[in-house]
């Protein structure tokens, strides 16, 4: 897999927030908890990044020198320096979004989930897109009148941030179908049914927010990076009502054409 871009989803930590109960060879167990509030996988646009926040919580809670990191696969990894490590999922939830399947127990290496986390999804092709993807572009419902005597006047009542045509043209099938997928959750329709349809993962809903990321050059950058004085929005919203794709070419190549036909946020 070459790196070139990904989309990760808005999720919401519930009421009361999610643990897990952490042990080294300094002492434990104890409990950590991510609190409550939204979270994307990294932080973006203002919001907070969740793989971050599992790593601080467990520094605050069970010192020290724990590491929780993301690979460019989706592949999150825990390790502490304070060797061996246990950790304990008190919140299923919790170790779901990172894509673990159980417990650590009184580990000696750093542990790598055996799935994607949850919430985000890699094209493995580049983006294409029908405008300056820096950009954050404002539209709205302006209504334009022109007086007898040739003036102006103008009525708005909602303002909002557009684009249009977003494309990955040659993404492989297991970045599509998730019956193909090399790790679980990495499918486009795995990715969907979480975060747009509510099939999936609780801390998602119906068309969760989105921080869409491609490569400026060789540097990670956000759509509408350009908005908030750099920082970019809080999230967009996309026309996602299902998971069809096209074929990019007959016969069938193995890669498909995944489009989003436009996405917008709070003006």
């Amino acid at each position: 897999m070459t790196y070139v871009g990904r989309i990760e989803a808005l999720r919401v930590v519930p009421t009361g927030g999610a643990a897990a109960s952490a042990t080294n060879s300094v002492g434990g167990p104890s409990t950590c908890t991510v609190a409550a509030g939204s979270y994307y996988l990294t932080a973006a646009g203002g919001v907070s990044g969740i793989v971050a926040a599992l790593q601080t919580a467990l520094n605050t809670s069970r010192p020290s020198g724990w590491t929780v990191t993301m690979s460019t696969n989706g592949v999150v990894t825990i390790d502490c320096s304070n060797r061996p490590f246990s950790l304990s999922w008190t919140s299923t939830a919790l170790r779901d979004q990172f894509g673990f399947a159980g417990n650590i127990t009184s580990s000696s290496v750093a542990v790598a989930g055996t799935k994607q986390a949850k919430g985000v999804w890699y094209p493995d092709c580049p983006l294409r897109i029908g405008g300056h993807p820096k950009t954050a572009p404002k539209v709205s419902d302006l209504l334009t009148l022109v007086t007898p005597g040739g003036d102006r006047t103008g009525l708005v009542s909602n303002v909002m941030r557009r684009h249009r045509a977003l494309v990955w043209a040659a993404v492989p099938v297991e970045r599509y179908r998730e019956a193909s997928a090399a790790l679980v959750n990495a499918s486009w329709e795995m990715f969907l049914d979480d975060t747009q349809l509510g099939q999936g993962h609780s801390w998602f809903t119906p068309t969760s927010k989105l921080q869409i990321y491609f490569l400026d050059g060789s540097t990670d950058t956000l759509i509408g990076a350009d908005a908030a004085s750099g920082a970019g929005v809080s999230g967009w919203y996309a026309d996602l009502p299902g998971s069809e794709a096209a074929l990019t070419a007959d016969p069938w190549t193995g890669l498909y054409r995944i489009e989003i036909p436009e996405i917008t946020t709070s003006g």
